[in-house]
């Protein structure tokens, strides 16, 4: 999780924050998309960033006919995202 300095340091402890989840494309990696300048915008807006990654670096979106990783074990993404913004929210007073 990104968290901006300036939320750290200028942000009271009971304010809630906004929340960004960056999802990469097929085949890439959270930490490919943290090269995509996400970082400078949140912290002018004090938001928390995560880049989560997909397994073997697909999702599982629902699309039908798609033979990914994620497809054939199948994954509960839904769910895994869920427990990020459960998790941000518990941990990092996210919105």
């Amino acid at each position: 999780m990104f968290v901006p300095p300036r939320v750290l340091d200028n942000v009271p402890g009971n304010r809630l924050r906004p929340l960004l989840i960056v999802l990469h494309g097929a085949g890439a990696t959270g930490a490919d998309m943290r090269g995509l300048g996400f970082e400078p915008f949140a912290e002018s807006v004090g938001a928390l960033l995560v880049y989560p990654n997909g397994v073997e670096g697909s999702w599982n979106d629902g699309r039908v006919g798609v033979e990914s990783a994620a497809h054939r074990q199948p994954v509960d993404d839904v769910g895994f995202l869920r427990s990020i913004v459960e998790e941000s929210v518990r941990d990092a007073a996210a919105d």
